[in-house]
């Protein structure tokens, strides 16, 4: 055997490098890329998680005005003074005895109270990256300004 051919045995083909560079890089985009996503993504439902937390602050600052100030019935709606979410408040008025369909002698009927009671809901909604979102709550609201009519 000669020099040369042992030489050319025993060396590396030029283009089998080219090769392998190109698919350790295809594997590092792919690898970096996917780490890429999940940092977006985390990114993202950190901001939304933020957006709800001040939606529930909002809703719960609406809902405590509620028990300050007499409601007097009816739909109001707003927006918070940064412009990012609306609130709308709503009621219906509330009976604490439900309907009876029997017809029965002993059958309890309510009596008619000054203060009537009202059952308000509260939503504060914005719009997100997922789209629209709410959240909501309900509670039983006294309408003081009825009592003061009645006497």
């Amino acid at each position: 055997m000669t020099l040369t051919a042992r030489h050319k045995k025993h060396r590396p083909a030029q283009g089998f490098i080219l090769i392998e560079v190109l698919v350790s890089l295809a594997v590092f985009s792919i690898g970096i890329m996917a780490v890429l996503t999940g940092v977006l993504s985390t990114l993202n439902l950190q901001k939304d998680s933020a957006l709800r937390y001040r939606a529930g602050l909002l809703l719960q600052d609406k809902m405590l005005q509620l028990n300050e100030l007499p409601y007097s019935g009816g739909t109001s709606r707003g927006t918070s003074s940064d412009g990012v979410f609306s609130w709308s408040i709503s009621g219906e008025p509330w009976s604490a005895a439900p309907p009876s369909t029997k017809k029965s002698r002993n059958r309890w009927e309510p009596k008619p109270q000054p203060d009537q009671m009202s059952k308000v809901s509260v939503q504060v909604s914005w719009q997100s990256a997922r789209g629209a979102r709410q959240v909501r709550a309900t509670q039983l609201v006294r309408i003081s300004h009825l009592a003061e009519e009645g006497e």
